[in-house]
């Protein structure tokens, strides 16, 4: 498998950051893509990789750098790649890009957190209402079935 490099930034803000670097290797049975970030923040990096004889690869099978990368230099992000595509031979290229988290403290994010568990609280419930709205509406249908025949 030759490996080519290919780079996609996605810049989102008027600060300065970006990811040099980049290096594609692999082994027979994996691919690992070491990079640089200079960024003034820490960034979720998001990975495609494109081959002549695969098309778009979406990696599933992936570790590493991934969420809340620092700035700094040799970051690496796994993908087993023989798992989840097999074997191919031909081009790889990968597409990396990024989104700015801004720095927040303790206190912000157990904030945070507390608003997240409350929203998928109510997501919840809004999926059960249906639900509990025709458990009781079979319920009394079944009632009045029985009460009908008594």
């Amino acid at each position: 498998m030759r490996l080519i490099l290919c780079l996609m930034l996605l810049p989102l803000s008027a600060f300065s950051q970006t990811i040099t670097n980049i290096r594609l290797e692999s082994s027979h049975d994996k691919a690992w893509v070491l990079f640089d970030l200079q960024a003034t923040g820490p960034q979720d990096i998001s990975i495609v990789f494109v081959s002549n004889t695969k098309g778009t690869i979406v990696p599933k099978l992936i570790s590493g750098a991934l969420t809340r990368v620092p700035a700094g230099v040799n970051h690496r992000i796994d993908w087993e790649a023989l798992k989840e595509v097999g074997a191919f031979e031909g081009d790889l290229y990968a597409e990396l890009s990024f989104d700015m988290h801004r720095i927040i403290n303790e206190e912000e994010a157990r904030k945070i957190r507390e608003k997240e568990k409350l929203e998928a609280k109510e997501k919840r419930k809004e999926k059960l209402r249906p639900l509990i709205f025709y458990g009781i509406l079979y319920g009394v249908i079944i009632l009045g079935i029985v009460i009908e025949n008594m």
